[in-house]
C-alpha cells in the first residue's frame, strides 16, 4: 500500500519579506510535530504488538482444545462448541494478520534528508546570503510533504487497529462464552 505524495511548498506573494530566522522557527516546529508524529507511530506499533502476543497466545489455548477433541467422541454439544472455535480461529487469525500489517512494515517517511538529492549546482548559482534562506524554505516543504504522509499513514494503521478492537473484544466475548459453555457442560 504506497501513500502517494503531494509536494508542499509555500506560497507568498514576496518572498523578500521572509526572514531567514522566521523560516528556521517554522522548520523548527515542523520537525518537533514531524517527532510527535514518529512517537505516535511507535507507540501504535507497541500496542499493536502488545495484543498479538495475547491473541497469539488465545490463538494457541483455541488450538490446543481442538487437537484436545481429536479422536474423542463428540456429543452435538462438543460439536457446536468445536465448530465456534473454528470460528473464534479464523477471526484471530484475521486479526493476526491486520496487526502484521500494522506493525511490519512500516512505510514511514523517515526524518531528515539525504545530502544527495539536494542540488548542489542550483544552490552555487544563488548569493551565498541567500542560500541558507533557500535551503530551509525547501526543507519546510520536504518536511510538510512528509508530516502529511505519515499522517495519512497513521490514520490508516489507526484505522485497522480499532477494527482490530473491535473484533477481538467480540471474540473475546464468544470466547468466555464458550469457555463457560464448556465448564458446565462437563
Amino acid at each position: 500500500m504506497k501513500q502517494e505524495v503531494e509536494e508542499w511548498e509555500i506560497k507568498v506573494d514576496d518572498y523578500e519579506k521572509l526572514s531567514v530566522d522566521v523560516l528556521s522557527k517554522i522548520l523548527a516546529e515542523g520537525e518537533k510535530y514531524f517527532d510527535s508524529l514518529v512517537d505516535d507511530h511507535n507507540s501504535l506499533s507497541n500496542k499493536s504488538f502488545t495484543i498479538l502476543s495475547i491473541l497469539i497466545t488465545v490463538l494457541a489455548v483455541l488450538v490446543s482444545f481442538i487437537l484436545d477433541k481429536i479422536g474423542e467422541p463428540l456429543s452435538i454439544n462438543s460439536k457446536a462448541i468445536i465448530l465456534i472455535v473454528f470460528t473464534l480461529l479464523g477471526i484471530l487469525s484475521y486479526c493476526i494478520c491486520l496487526l502484521l500489517l500494522i506493525i511490519y512494515p512500516k512505510e514511514m517517511m523517515g526524518k531528515g534528508d539525504l545530502p544527495k538529492p539536494i542540488n548542489y549546482n542550483d544552490l552555487i548559482k544563488i548569493k551565498k546570503d541567500d542560500q541558507l534562506f533557500i535551503f530551509i524554505y525547501n526543507s519546510i516543504g520536504t518536511i510538510q510533504t512528509k508530516i502529511d504522509f505519515n499522517r495519512n499513514l497513521y490514520q490508516t494503521r489507526i484505522d485497522k487497529f480499532e477494527r482490530i478492537l473491535q473484533i477481538s473484544s467480540i471474540t473475546f466475548i464468544l470466547t468466555l462464552i464458550v469457555i463457560t459453555i464448556i465448564f458446565f457442560t462437563q
